[in-house]
């Protein structure tokens, strides 16, 4: 109710001395055909009490169509953000994602005005105090937005805009990314409940999820990561076929998540299908098929399997010293992974001359503070102290 009265009080505030408090009642009162359709929808928020919804529904149906009359480039405006996670919206992904041919670069911060004007929007916060880069909204506030949008048959259009905002803004999930995946990773969740049936928008959104299970599974998020790559191989098969390198990639994706789980079987079973796959599809030598090699050899030694580990793995490490070249970020992966059969396998000797060699690439390739290397001199430093009391 408080959020009702607030947008009450700021449109009557915009139009006085037209508008006063009685005149707002009435026009709260009347029961046009466009209000009377949305209300008589079953729109309530269960997590709310229902008077209070709809109070809110209809003092924000009075603020928008106004705004709609006066700056329809603003209406536009709070459709795109009501998609967008409620909090921490960032500027730079509003700029131009909703304007139409002609409008000017100036005018977001009219549009914004306007929309703090009627308190639908605020100036959101980081983890210091507010920051003027980012936009807050109350959850009411996009819920009602969201349900006019798609009353009036507008949901799924602003919601491929949405999808391609993040398909050009969501960044793979290399460790030099992480910032700005945290910052956005809450925008591409809220993504991950929308549905939509233009086929091109689909595979973005399989394309936005599966970097989504990439950063998620690197930050230890293993069950959101595991319902976006499900939803994002779906989308893909259905779209593309089983076969094509996408949903294979899908198919990998899902499997690494389940192997940090500890489900390695279904892992295995997976990453088999995955490089079988790109073996039918690509060449046995194209750098998918040795990273599905690669992940193959990395589930079977965490199921003890070392000899069919061990193998794949120099077949793969062959393969990669020879098309990647001895430097590349994958092969050093693919020795640092070998290196650490050969230290279960007790083959102390060879296990430390491969971390020397993984250690010294990483530092060149990713630097000291990267994970990889951080991890590879742990496991280097163990395999050193375990040879010195021995």
């Amino acid at each position: 109710m408080p959020l009702a009265i607030t947008q009450a009080a700021a449109y009557i505030n915009q139009r006085t001395p037209r508008v006063t408090i009685s005149t707002y009642l009435e026009a709260l009162k009347k029961s046009d055909d466009e209000r009377g359709k949305l209300l008589q929808k079953d729109i309530r928020d269960p997590r709310r009490d229902g008077k209070a919804s709809n109070s809110i529904m209809a003092t924000w149906y009075i603020s928008f169509e106004h705004i709609r009359r006066d700056r329809d480039s603003a209406a536009r405006l709070l459709a795109l953000m009501s998609l967008f996670d409620r909090e921490g919206i960032p500027d730079y992904l509003l700029h131009d994602n909703y304007r139409e041919d002609g409008e000017r670069l100036d005018d977001f911060e009219e549009d914004i005005a306007m929309l703090r004007k009627f308190h639908l929007v605020d100036i959101g916060r980081d983890n210091i105090g507010r920051d003027n880069r980012l936009f807050d909204m109350h959850r009411l506030v996009q819920f009602s937005t969201k349900k006019w949008l798609e009353q009036h048959h507008e949901l799924e259009r602003w919601q491929c805009r949405y999808i391609e905002v993040l398909s050009e803004a969501f960044p793979t999930g290399k460790y030099g990314s992480w910032q700005t995946c945290q910052a956005l990773f809450p925008h591409v969740e809220i993504m991950a409940g929308y549905q939509v049936e233009d086929e091109k928008s689909r595979q973005h959104f399989a394309s936005v999820l599966d970097r989504g299970v990439w950063y998620g599974s690197e930050t230890g998020r293993y069950g959101v990561a595991e319902k976006m790559a499900r939803m994002s191989l779906q989308v893909r098969e259905e779209g593309l076929g089983r076969d094509h390198i996408r949903s294979l990639n899908s198919v990998g994706n899902l499997a690494r998540v389940l192997q940090e789980q500890g489900r390695y079987d279904e892992a295995e079973e997976l990453n088999r299908r995955a490089l079988a796959g790109c073996e039918k599809t690509l060449a046995m030598d194209h750098p998918n098929t040795l990273m599905s090699m690669e992940n193959l050899a990395v589930v079977l030694q965490r199921q003890g399997k070392f000899d069919q580990a061990e193998e794949l793995n120099r077949r793969a490490l062959a393969e990669m010293e020879k098309v990647l070249g001895m430097d590349h970020p994958n092969t050093l992966n693919s020795v640092s992974n070998l290196a650490y059969i050969l230290d279960l396998r007790q083959e102390r000797d060879k296990a430390l001359e491969l971390y020397g060699r993984a250690v010294n690439g990483f530092m060149k390739v990713l630097g000291p503070a990267h994970p990889k290397t951080l991890d590879c001199q742990r496991n280097r430093s163990s395999l050193i102290s375990r040879m010195s009391t021995s």
